[in-house]
């Protein structure tokens, strides 16, 4: 079954999710470190750089487990309508049975609000 999962955290340490879903796409901004034990996992690593490059990526893959990690700073810098518009991009993408889980790390942010 399809879902969309949002998760708030402090730290950049995305192992254990890494660990429990089997991820076909990892999507990282800028601010996001990976550690080395994530090269042990079978999956493509994109660097986002703005919410546009981020709907189209999803809009023109066809992955079945996207992982998207946002520092909360880059987040919080995008524009509330560029957040509303990913969202229903994911929300699209959810319909046709992709799942997309969705990390922000760092400060609590304004536009996360949009993403509930």
């Amino acid at each position: 079954m399809a879902f969309i999962k949002l998760i708030r955290s402090c730290t950049n340490c995305i192992y254990p999710i890494l660990s429990n879903y089997d991820v076909d796409r990892l999507l990282i901004s800028d601010g996001i470190i990976l550690e080395d034990n994530v090269k042990e996992f079978d999956f493509k690593i994109q660097r986002v750089l703005t919410s546009y490059q981020l709907e189209n990526i999803i809009m023109k893959s066809n992955e079945r487990i996207y992982f998207i990690v946002i520092s909360s700073q880059i987040f919080d810098s995008w524009a509330l309508l560029q957040v509303h518009e990913l969202y229903y991009v994911m929300d699209q993408k959810r319909s046709n049975g992709s799942s997309i889980i969705f990390e922000i790390c760092g400060n609590k942010t304004v536009n996360e609000m949009l993403m509930v």
